[in-house]
């Protein structure tokens, strides 16, 4: 991520055919040092198994490694994904 820019997270879950068409995810940033900004926080509302959420890079943002976990509610599955800030 090029700070001014923007990232952004798709996030997809394998869905039964008899499952319910939307799912709740909670989305949450953890910044190169471990911590948890309130702003990277988010419940993501999946339609059919699918959604995206996108967070600006702040010009002073810390640069490194950025990580974004997905944690879906009902089941407590979670996957994370990462980017890095130049």
């Amino acid at each position: 991520g090029l700070p001014g820019g923007t990232t952004t997270a798709r996030i997809s879950a394998s869905v039964p055919k008899d499952a319910a068409a939307r799912q709740a995810v909670l989305v949450e940033v953890t910044d190169p040092h471990g911590a948890k900004p309130a702003w990277g926080r988010r419940v993501l509302i999946l339609e059919n198994g699918r959604g995206e959420v996108s967070y600006p890079v702040a010009f002073n943002a810390q640069p490194g490694q950025w990580t974004v976990t997905a944690k879906e509610l009902f089941s407590g599955k979670q996957d994370r994904d990462s980017w890095r800030v130049k």
